[in-house]
């Protein structure tokens, strides 16, 4: 992400003979980003934990150029909260660095993809489907855990 970012900020420093405003530009982008994106990923784990009522449910996950939560199997709503989490926050920590002063091409664009997580053809937004699609078939709670030779009275 770092090379992305001040590969593109050096490219352009290179070609106008000035490095301090790319330069700038990438530094803001690379923080924006990097910032939003613990913000988002923390923000699916914390909802994760909260709907379910354990600290230690869910896991953070990654790999040289991913980074994903997992946790156990949930209902309607709770994948539904727990899906749109990381989206929404991740989106209103690049708000808040555009109110802190970053140029808004910078600050938009980040929160535009943030949001575009919320469609299906992304993770997020096909966890939020098939908590809708829990919803709407009847099968918006997780089944009754029954232990080995559980019998009912």
């Amino acid at each position: 992400m770092a090379a992305l970012f001040f590969g593109a900020g050096g490219g352009a420093g290179l070609a106008t003979g000035f490095y301090a405003e790319p330069l700038l530009a990438a530094a803001l982008g690379f923080s924006t980003c990097l910032c939003s994106l613990v913000v988002h990923e923390s923000a699916h784990l914390v909802a994760l934990r909260l709907l379910l009522r354990n600290g230690a449910a869910g896991r953070a996950n990654y790999s040289l150029a991913n980074v994903w939560i997992t946790g156990p199997r949930m209902g309607g709503m709770q994948n539904i909260a727990t899906a749109a989490a990381g989206p929404l926050f991740g989106a209103a920590c690049c708000w808040l660095f555009m109110l802190a002063g970053i140029p808004d091409w910078i600050g938009l664009p980040l929160a535009a993809v943030h949001l575009a997580n919320l469609i299906p053809p992304f993770p997020d937004g096909r966890m939020l489907l098939l908590g809708f699609g829990q919803l709407i078939l009847g099968r918006g709670t997780v089944p009754e855990q029954r232990p080995p030779g559980y019998t009912r009275t």
